[in-house]
């Protein structure tokens, strides 16, 4: 068998803001968990993983999943994608169970809490000028693994 080489990649948008280089990490693993590579969009939201070369025949298993963001703003995409490379002497054949590895954010602002530490107001961003007012930027996320699924 010869040397076969694969190389994985996924789609990034964003609703709510301009997608910008490096702005989301993704994680391609091995069946136990392993992380095999670490990859970021591009500015046009492609993301590409590195190559990865196959030397035994069988079935390899993979997921990728999109990694919880730092800064606030996201409600990340919590979709896990498995990517099965079945390697034989006749040829491979890479077989995305969920489609094309697409992954979804929503940008969302949030209200602040401000206190002048003897009293909380909320502010509702319907009074320009009012003195400490402000929007702050929230991450939300979670990662579901379906049922059978291991991570």
């Amino acid at each position: 068998m010869q040397n076969v080489q694969i190389s994985f990649n996924g789609h990034k948008t964003v609703k709510g803001e301009f997608i910008r280089r490096d702005m989301f990490r993704f994680a391609l693993c091995d069946c136990d968990g392993n992380i095999v590579d670490i990859a970021t969009n591009d500015i046009y939201g492609n993301v590409r993983f590195i190559p990865i070369d196959f030397l035994a025949e069988g079935r390899h298993k993979f997921f990728i999943y999109e990694m919880p963001k730092a800064e606030g703003g996201f409600l990340t995409d919590g979709r896990v994608y498995w990517v099965y490379v079945d390697v034989g002497s006749d040829g491979v054949e890479v077989i995305y169970p969920k489609g094309d590895i697409k992954f979804h954010n929503k940008f969302v602002e949030e209200e602040l809490l401000v206190s002048d530490f003897s009293d909380f107001v909320r502010y509702d961003g319907g009074s320009e000028g009012f003195e400490g007012s402000g929007k702050s930027k929230k991450a939300c996320f979670h990662i579901s693994v379906e049922e059978g699924e291991s991570r």
